[in-house]
């Protein structure tokens, strides 16, 4: 095995004991040279937790894109500690997120469900080396169903849209949020939180 491949496992190595995510390192070599070099870091890069600040338990874990629209305002279980829930926002603080109501990632999701479906349809038809007789249908039936799933969550999403109900179901949200922001205590303690400022 030469150097680069196992300075490559060693990346690999030290990503596994960071705890960044799989056993995938890279050593990237030009000319004799290296000239980069990395692990995986999926883990690092998009899980956040949360401790509390007066007895340490572990609050919540959660992916960056993950949003919820209702009140942040949370309390550790434990101590009774209050603290911000970063996947939480008020509506009435920041607005209804337009974005929300654009058909551009529906018609995106649409697109790749079609695609997955076509690739599930067109693998019935292979012979998969190695899978038993039994098992021959199994990969082309859950990727055509992921592609199916897909293709309907995006209509449903643009249905959705169309008819209003999506923009129904967030001035709901805003409103419900409008109301717990005419609490003036309510207020303060996300001012000393520093939700708001």
């Amino acid at each position: 095995m030469n150097r680069f491949m196992k300075l490559a496992i060693g990346e690999a190595q030290e990503g596994i004991r960071a705890g960044h995510g799989g056993p995938f390192g890279c050593v990237i070599v030009k000319d004799g040279v290296i000239v980069g070099r990395g692990h995986n870091e999926v883990v690092k890069r998009m899980a956040y937790e949360i401790h509390c600040k007066n007895c340490g338990k572990k609050l919540l874990s959660y992916e960056k894109y993950q949003k919820k629209y209702k009140s942040p305002l949370a309390s550790c279980k434990k101590c009774g500690t209050e603290y911000i829930d970063p996947r939480c926002h008020e509506l009435a603080a920041e607005g209804i997120p337009e974005a929300e109501f654009s058909i551009k990632s529906d018609i995106v999701l649409l697109v790749i469900g079609a695609l997955i479906c076509w690739r599930g349809y067109y693998l019935f038809g292979m012979r998969m080396l190695g899978t038993p007789d039994s098992m021959q249908f199994l990969m082309p039936s859950v990727i055509l169903l992921l592609g199916i799933g897909m293709i309907i969550a995006a209509i449903v999403d643009m249905i959705r849209i169309s008819t209003g109900s999506k923009r129904r179901k967030y001035e709901r949200l805003s409103e419900e949020s409008r109301l717990r922001m005419e609490d003036e205590s309510y207020v303060q303690k996300l001012k000393e939180l520093e939700y708001l400022k």
